[in-house]
């Protein structure tokens, strides 16, 4: 992390101060003395996020009538924010001058778009880190009409960039939410694994009461989030984990949160365990969704607990290994295979219209709020503008490093 910007300004910053001079931004000295001062955690071109992640702060652009002031309070860590960072991830990232976000021309052609794997060096344009988070309105503009100073908005599409305290922000890229007895750490990670474990326990199969579905990862925030919901949906649930030195403690855990079996994943090569095992289950068992975030073999050895006619929907690729199918799953056994991303299926909301979106995550903050579910482990970060230059260093290459470690919980950060 010895390559992350140490000359970022403090909190202290004058109305004429300059954004770190590495990133070419231009004089802050026409921001209005009433604008906050932000800090974020940013990027200018693609690479390991240990080398190539700064840490800046800057003077919001003046309100405008159709622009409001956020202030963020917390943002998840996702695989998928790291993968962006790095240029893997097929989003379109915004790059931009971080004194003009929010300004009036910035909503039509002044901000440059870049697609998977393609950011280079760009003078005073950064990326601002991080797809999923809350914020609170704290001040609007007038002509903002569907957006309230006080209410908790989280963001419309990926790329935003919530890794910071402050930001400015047009009315169309924000959700307002209702935040009755909602805490900033459910509300900062509601858009991504709860909706992805929704929507494939809705989208693919018509589930009725006493279905099975069998998942691999499960100990993965979609994992748990799948538990809880096939637990409340009334469906019987088969989940796959690793065999690690603290397998014992995972199974209490996914059983604490509704998993009605647990199994290693050596049992799926292990004919003997394997069949000992489906022979304790009912026979009225009818596995006809199967749900893959590892993909490599595990993938292919999970269809032999799904039942003819299944179908398995692969969300996603930790073993960055392909999925190798045997004819004969398709032939003989009718197995469908599809795919699902979070991203894509909001994009295809968007055009299409309507509350789908809406209804869901109305439905998940009620169950959040009766405690029918529950945010899967996490730890939290606090990082904002209070640290100083050092510590806010430290605590982004801590955060990256204990990411790496094997049962590391979900990082959050909290800015409040």
């Amino acid at each position: 992390m010895q390559h992350i910007a140490r000359n970022f300004i403090t909190r202290g910053i004058s109305q004429n101060a300059l954004l770190i001079s590495a990133l070419g931004v231009r004089s802050l000295s026409t921001a209005a003395s009433s604008s906050p001062v932000s800090r974020a955690i940013v990027y200018s071109a693609n690479g390991p996020a240990s080398s190539v992640l700064k840490v800046v702060s800057y003077k919001l652009a003046p309100l405008t009538p159709k622009t409001v002031y956020l202030k963020f309070l917390a943002a998840p860590i996702n695989p998928s924010d790291i993968n962006t960072i790095e240029g893997s991830y097929p989003i379109q990232v915004k790059l931009r001058n971080l004194e003009k976000e929010g300004a009036e021309e910035e909503q039509h052609d002044k901000v440059k778009y870049v697609k998977k794997g393609r950011i280079t060096e760009e003078n005073g344009l950064v990326a601002v880190c991080g797809n999923e988070g809350v914020a609170e309105v704290i001040e609007v503009g007038s002509e903002v009409k569907n957006i309230k100073k006080g209410e908790w908005v989280i963001m419309r599409r990926s790329g935003f960039g919530t890794w910071r305290t402050y930001a400015a922000a047009f009315a169309d890229d924000l959700i307002p939410i209702d935040c009755t007895s909602i805490s900033p750490i459910v509300a900062s990670t509601i858009s991504v694994n709860p909706c992805t474990a929704y929507r494939m326990l809705k989208d693919f199969v018509k589930l009725k009461e006493g279905d099975c579905i069998v998942q691999n990862g499960a100990n993965s925030a979609v994992g748990q989030m799948v538990i809880q919901l096939a637990k409340f949906w009334g469906l019987t649930s088969i989940n796959i984990v690793r065999e690690r030195s603290n397998y014992n403690e995972v199974v209490q855990h996914l059983r604490s949160l509704g998993a009605t079996y647990v199994i290693p994943d050596t049992m799926l090569t292990t004919p003997s365990s394997l069949s000992q095992f489906v022979s304790s289950l009912p026979p009225s068992t009818n596995a006809v969704l199967g749900l893959n975030c590892v993909s490599g073999p595990i993938a292919t050895h999970m269809c032999k607990l799904l039942s003819p006619s299944a179908t398995v929907v692969t969300y996603g690729a930790m073993s960055l290994q392909p999925i190798r199918l045997a004819a004969s799953l398709l032939i003989f056994k009718d197995f469908r295979f599809v795919g699902f991303w979070m991203t894509r299926w909001y994009k295809e909301m968007e055009a299409k219209g309507g509350n789908d979106r809406k209804e869901m995550l109305e439905e998940l903050l009620d169950m959040f709020r009766t405690g029918k579910i529950n945010v899967p482990q996490y730890d939290v970060v606090k990082w904002g503008q209070e640290e100083s230059e050092e510590e806010a260093l430290n605590t982004v290459s801590n955060i990256l490093k204990k990411r790496t470690k094997m049962n590391a919980k979900k990082q959050i950060f909290s800015m409040v």
